[in-house]
């Protein structure tokens, strides 16, 4: 078993307490049910939530595409601020866009050391690895995975 997979959220942040960065994610395959969980996790930690696609597009969205790339990081810090008690980021898939030049787990374990944070990831991990997508698309990536986890059921479940 992997060791920074938890079986709860309240485990998970203990674990991330201790990291430079106080990111849990909860990584899953199939977006409905990442919406459910980190909607799920706001209520029980009693935290609010932001659905990332939709506040930072519009954020975004007054720039022309070439000053996106330029405003994106200042954008996402504002939106995120310093989460105190923290803070849950459910539609994560906008910091995979190319145009805008994240990198998006580099980004989550940022925001992270702003406050506890526990971020979405629509992906897989594979041994020590956090990945999306498959080599080829745009939105692969694959690095190495160093925060405390949750594994997403299909059904929104946290397995």
């Amino acid at each position: 078993m992997n060791r920074l997979r938890a079986e709860t959220i309240a485990e998970a942040l203990e674990r991330a307490r201790h990291s430079d960065s106080r990111l849990v994610l909860l990584v899953g395959d199939a977006p409905e049910a990442l919406a459910v969980a980190g909607v799920a996790a706001a209520r029980e930690l009693g935290w609010p939530s932001i659905d990332l696609n939709v506040a930072l597009g519009e954020r975004l969205l007054p720039f022309t595409p070439s000053e996106r790339r330029d405003e994106a990081w200042d954008a996402l810090e504002a939106l995120v601020g310093r989460p105190d008690p923290g803070l849950v980021a459910v539609g994560t898939d906008i910091l995979f866009e190319p145009a805008l030049g994240y990198r998006p787990y580099e980004a989550l374990r940022r925001l992270g050391r702003r406050g506890p944070l526990v971020a979405t990831w629509f992906g897989t991990v594979d041994e020590a690895d956090i990945v999306r997508s498959a080599p080829g698309h745009p939105e692969y990536t694959r690095v190495r995975l160093d925060v405390p986890y949750l594994q997403v059921e299909s059904k929104g479940s946290l397995a």
